[in-house]
């Protein structure tokens, strides 16, 4: 287990270094493209279910979790020309949110677009409590201490919430206009999906290469052990809960409002959706690419915390690597963390949409 002291001092200086890059792409205000960032930013997609409910979900549904994000890979590369429709409609009109767009497909209802903004604002008040609660989780499993406990703050939760609707307050929300983009904003969540996807890899290159000989040795033993033989299993029903899962994953590209507003509204120049037409889909094959041996690791070797949503973080606790515990903790904090400061401004932009009449955000 890690000191508890030494997690919060990591966790605030994290916080330290995302202010420092938020408040110096801030004054560094260009209006030029920037492909590669705009990509990573994209990345926001994955969120602490991605870090460490899609390990879960591995080892009990094997290739369960692939259909979600091969739905979002194969939006990105055969439904480009709708994206770039998408794009130039939000563009053309100047349009700041989901429920903006959706009404001005309905002879700019103002009723449709407030309706829809109502329902997106109730959907990202749990959304967001998950990434907060998965955050607390990950704590106390690295530190073996209940949040409650933590001194000088009553749960680490709320610590987090506050931090980060300061940090959207600052770099996002605190605009008149919500059609004025936000590079601070955006350099911020580039770099944690940077941060998210290193730790990603170098927890599954540990499972994979430090506690196996490799992946070949970890697949030959979780084919003769009883407990991992059945993630390798095809379940039944598979095609449909496959095909069901690939539509969701494709729809989530369009309809969730923050990737709506990172794919849309933040973009500066088409050229960045043609950069991520093949960088996305990079990133999601990478950061997903060693979901199945961890999973495999677990089972093999803590199989009484498949259950468990921080699953992946029994191992490095187990084989005593406090260092890598670390890393996998700073992970899932950059997973919950970009989630939630993209919600808390989308959720800003919803509710003036819904308090105003169309036409007036930004037009």
């Amino acid at each position: 287990m890690l000191p508890v002291t030494l997690v919060l001092f990591t966790a605030l200086a994290y916080f330290l270094v995302l202010f420092s890059i938020a408040s110096r792409g801030e004054r560094r205000r260009q209006n030029t493209p920037k492909p590669w960032r705009y990509t990573l930013v994209l990345g926001v997609h994955c969120t602490t279910w991605a870090f460490y409910g899609t390990v879960t979900q591995a080892a009990h549904y094997g290739w369960g979790f692939a259909p979600t994000y091969a739905g979002a890979i194969l939006v990105f590369l055969f439904a480009h020309g709708i994206l770039m429709k998408t794009l130039s409609a939000v563009r053309e009109h100047n349009l700041t949110s989901i429920a903006d767009f959706i009404g001005s497909r309905y002879s700019k209802s103002n009723g449709i677009s407030a309706a829809v903004a109502i329902i997106a604002l109730i959907a990202l008040v749990p959304y967001i409590s998950l990434q907060l609660r998965a955050i607390t989780a990950s704590f106390s499993s690295v530190t073996g201490a209940a949040s409650t406990n933590i001194p000088l703050f009553t749960d680490l939760s709320a610590g987090v919430a506050l931090a980060m609707i300061g940090f959207s307050i600052l770099f996002g929300a605190r605009r008149l206009s919500l059609a004025e983009k936000h590079p601070g904003l955006m350099d911020a969540v580039a770099f944690e999906s940077v941060v998210k996807l290193v730790a990603f890899v170098i927890v599954g290159l540990f499972c994979t290469y430090y506690l196996f000989d490799g992946l070949n040795d970890l697949l030959v033993q979780a084919a003769q052990n009883p407990v991992t033989q059945n993630i390798l299993v095809a379940k039944p029903n598979g095609l449909y809960i496959y095909i069901t899962h690939m539509l969701l994953g494709a729809l989530s590209m369009l309809v969730l409002p923050r990737q709506f507003h990172v794919n849309f509204v933040e973009s500066i120049h088409p050229d960045e959706l043609r950069t991520a037409r093949w960088g996305f889909p990079l990133y999601l094959v990478a950061i997903n690419f060693f979901i199945l041996p961890i999973a495999l690791a677990g089972g093999l070797l803590v199989p009484e915390f498949r259950s468990q949503d921080t699953f992946m973080l029994a191992l490095p606790i187990f084989a005593e690597r406090p260092d890598i515990a670390l890393i996998a903790f700073v992970g899932g904090l950059a997973a919950g963390t970009s989630m939630v400061r993209f919600s808390c401004c989308d959720h800003s932009r919803l509710r003036q949409c819904a308090e105003t009449p169309f036409g007036k955000l930004g037009h």
